[in-house]
């Protein structure tokens, strides 16, 4: 039967490491025709794209890229990366790129690497917005020129497109600066043929690897908590779904499950170029590890539009830690709080953009404002304190100036004339460096899914 099989060894390169064992079984006993993954993604937040680090150890994407280098290149079996490095901009690009060099000298490995950058020239953005509206995503701010400027790191989701060129040019590995997750596992397919929806709604699911599995047994020993390559392999009109460790299964359940992840709707997701239509989606046991996916559609958009992500530096962020055990002090600590913000903004009132948050923990640190359980006090909680400041001098000192009115702050009832918390870390206040905030989160309107992505050929 003719089929695209498609082996995706991870669901993020770097993120605990790819299972060995499983994955070089999975290479004899399946022989995929391409390894196609995700690199990274905008998840962690805004710093690792602004600041252009990794947000999986250094260590891990090094072991993983070898893996895939040593295995697949003598095997000629095509390697694809979406989101490199992390957030996918050319720095992490870039890095991605040494490393491979880096491991393909030591291994004596030659290889042909497409590399598609996804930045986008602020010149040319803000000409765009200045001419014409291009609109938010999921708000209702239009991009303006003054937003371009204000951007340090502006990508654009790519799709397909360009990932399928890369392969057209021969390309063993293609290192895809940021991409739509499941587009990036999804080329393969539709470049050989095979229907885009269903292409892309297999890449949906494969895209986070073996969460889209449960577990069939308990897990062995030796699977812990690595990362296990799952197959996808597409026919005409289906696509099979399998992990590569028995001790995993792909049920109908668990694929329709993923299918969920991350989506607003149960029934349509907006892709690069048009929206993927599940309400004829259907899901059934191929065998006790297998599911089955039919009926899934995509519809092109006109225009084709790709996503923007862009990132501003807004400051210098310094953070401080401490716990509060005493029962008069957790029931007045809002006030206390409030009145210590209060305090440091006219301490320091000509600070300009000086931002201070706290996070109690242990009470609602985690949702705020929409924590539900509102059980009795309790009997300690921890709070995080959050300043960004122009400078992170500046963003150190409020942190102190806190730590030390907290530390002696007069509230009804204190029988303690200091040490009203305990602060676990000296120094107590921690500096963590830039601060960026996503500020462009838009559609961009353009001629096709290739027209912003160059493809540029290099021999490792």
């Amino acid at each position: 039967m003719k089929e695209a099989v498609v082996l995706t060894p991870t669901g993020c390169i770097g993120n605990r490491g790819i299972h060995r064992e499983t994955f070089l079984r999975a290479l004899d006993e399946v022989k995929p025709q391409v390894l196609a993954m995700d690199g990274g993604s905008l998840d962690p937040g805004a710093y690792y794209l602004g600041a252009g680090w990794a947000h999986s150890p250094v260590l891990n994407v090094k072991w993983d890229l070898e893996l895939l280098l040593t295995h697949a290149v003598p095997r000629r079996i095509p390697i694809i990366v979406g989101s490199s490095g992390g957030s996918g901009a050319r720095p992490h690009v870039d890095t991605t790129i040494g490393f491979i060099r880096e491991i393909a000298q030591a291994r004596k490995i030659r290889l042909k690497a497409a590399v598609i950058y996804a930045d986008l020239d602020p010149r040319y953005l803000r000409a765009r917005a200045a001419k014409e509206k291009i609109p938010g995503v999921d708000h209702d701010r239009v991009l303006t020129p003054e937003m371009v400027d204000q951007g340090s790191t502006i990508v654009a989701m790519m799709g397909h497109e360009p990932i399928c060129r890369a392969l057209d040019m021969g390309a063993d590995f293609v290192v895809a600066g940021r991409a739509s997750d499941a587009s990036a596992i999804a080329a393969f397919p539709i470049r050989e043929g095979y229907d885009t929806g269903l292409s892309l709604h297999m890449g949906d699911i494969l895209e986070c690897g073996e969460s889209a599995a449960k577990e069939r047994e308990p897990f062995l020993r030796d699977v812990d908590h690595n990362r296990i390559p799952i197959l996808g392999r597409i026919r005409k009109d289906h696509f099979l779904l399998k992990p590569m460790h028995p001790a995993l299964a792909c049920t109908p359940e668990s694929c329709a499950a993923h299918s969920l992840y991350e989506r607003a709707s149960i029934y349509s997701s907006i892709f690069p170029g048009g929206v993927l239509d599940k309400r004829e989606s259907r899901y059934s046991a191929e065998d006790e590890w297998t599911t089955r996916v039919t009926g899934t559609r995509f519809t092109p958009a006109s225009p084709y539009t790709v996503l923007l992500e862009g990132v501003r530096k807004v400051g210098y962020r310094s953070i401080l830690v401490f716990g509060v055990r005493t029962p008069r002090m957790i029931a007045q600590i809002d006030s206390i709080l409030e009145k210590a913000r209060e305090r440091e903004f006219t301490t320091f009132s000509g600070v300009q953009g000086l931002q201070i948050h706290f996070h109690v923990y242990g009470r609602d640190g985690v949702l705020g404002p929409y924590e539900f359980e509102r059980a009795p006090r309790p009997h300690e909680v921890g709070v995080v304190v959050d300043v960004v400041a122009p400078t992170q001098e500046i963003a150190h000192d409020v942190g102190q100036d806190i730590r030390s009115r907290i530390s002696f702050w007069r509230y009804e009832g204190r029988q303690t004339t200091a040490g009203n918390v305990a602060v676990p870390f000296s120094p107590s206040v921690i500096d963590v460096g830039a601060a960026y905030e996503l500020h462009i989160f838009h559609a961009l309107p353009v001629k096709d899914g290739n027209e912003l992505f160059k493809v540029e050929i290099l021999e490792i």
